[in-house]
């Protein structure tokens, strides 16, 4: 069974799509799943705010935390509702993996990095 990796990496789409072997097939939705635009509007939407933690200009790159508990909340529920949807709508046909939960984003005060 192929598996869905629910991922976050800067500039990249959450989603990545692997085979049974473990070998990376795509960094995007499998072609069949492409249609589902709900699907998708979600993702899309919590790769923009997840891209928007971090500073990345010539001097620098680096990440921060949500400025406000309403952002990282408005995030969060964004993130977990699209890992839902891929379980219920897909996981017969794919191993769905989502390690994030509401303990994953920190607040820009919370931030060490």
């Amino acid at each position: 069974m192929n598996t869905l990796k629910y991922s976050l990496e800067y500039h990249c789409y959450p989603i990545w799509n692997y085979d049974a072997e473990g070998n990376l097939i795509d960094n995007d939705l499998p072609d069949e799943l492409r249609t589902d635009q709900e699907l998708d509007s979600l993702l899309l939407k919590v790769q923009e705010i997840f891209d928007s933690l971090f500073v990345d200009n010539p001097k620098e790159f680096s990440s921060h935390g949500f400025h406000t508990e309403s952002e990282r909340q408005d995030f969060l529920e964004t993130l977990l509702l699209s890992a839902e949807i891929l379980r219920k709508r897909y996981g017969e046909s794919y191993l769905i993996e989502c390690i994030y939960d509401e303990n994953s984003f920190p607040m820009e005060s919370e931030t060490t990095l």
